[in-house]
């Protein structure tokens, strides 16, 4: 019985199968054999079985496992470094982040992308009239309303800054835009993210005042 359990790792329920008897009395004969195999094995010339040392995991690890020298971590963590370092350089990470969306530049809405592309391009032109031109061309609609709200919203946002000329006595003092550095992330980000100047339909919602004055 103390062979097919422990050489042929039989179950007490497969042993009481393979001879004819109940689990539970199969059980109670291997408590009494080896209680019976332990007296034998601690009497005078005889072998005492020692208790094995249960240890941990942390215990078996250092015990077992090689520990590198200092030179060989460090060398290790080199080679790793220079191999993440290769890889990073492969992909613009300048725009991500750890923590919100993913991202370390503001998001745009069609509109707002249009708008700030133009304000990029015209540089120190960039005035209402001009802006909303190149807004005009790309969406194939007169877009000045719309051009005027954005430009405030992405003024708010400090995503371009405005710089209002010297006033006259009969018009209002003009006012040239330009992109902040938030903004120029904010494009990169859209560009990422597939966003196009030209669309097959603008979805513009609201109505706008189209009398505006172009600057």
């Amino acid at each position: 019985m103390l062979r097919l359990r422990f050489e042929q790792e039989y179950s007490c329920k497969e042993i009481a199968e393979e001879l004819d008897r109940t689990g539970f009395g199969v059980a109670v004969n291997l408590h009494r054999a080896l209680r019976k195999l332990r007296k034998l094995m601690t009497t005078p010339g005889g072998y005492t079985m020692k208790k094995r040392k249960k240890m941990n995991m942390d215990q078996i690890l250092r015990k077992y496992w090689p520990s590198a020298s200092h030179e060989e971590v460090e060398s290790a963590g080199e080679r790793v470094w220079n191999r993440l370092e290769a890889e990073l350089e492969k992909h613009d990470t300048s725009l991500r982040s750890l923590y919100g969306d993913g991202w370390s530049a503001a998001p745009l809405e069609q509109t707002e992308f249009q708008v700030l592309t133009a304000v990029s391009l015209l540089g120190d032109r960039g005035t209402l009239k001009s802006i909303t031109k190149m807004v005009d061309k790309w969406t194939g609609r007169e877009m000045v309303g719309h051009v005027y709200l954005t430009l405030g919203r992405l003024a708010e946002r400090e995503l371009l800054t405005v710089h209002t000329g010297p006033a006259t006595a009969d018009d209002e003092p003009p006012r040239r835009y330009e992109i902040t550095e938030d903004g120029d992330r904010a494009l990169r980000r859209a560009k990422v993210e597939g966003k196009e100047l030209v669309t097959a339909r603008e979805d513009l919602d609201g109505p706008c005042a189209e009398g505006s004055r172009l600057k």
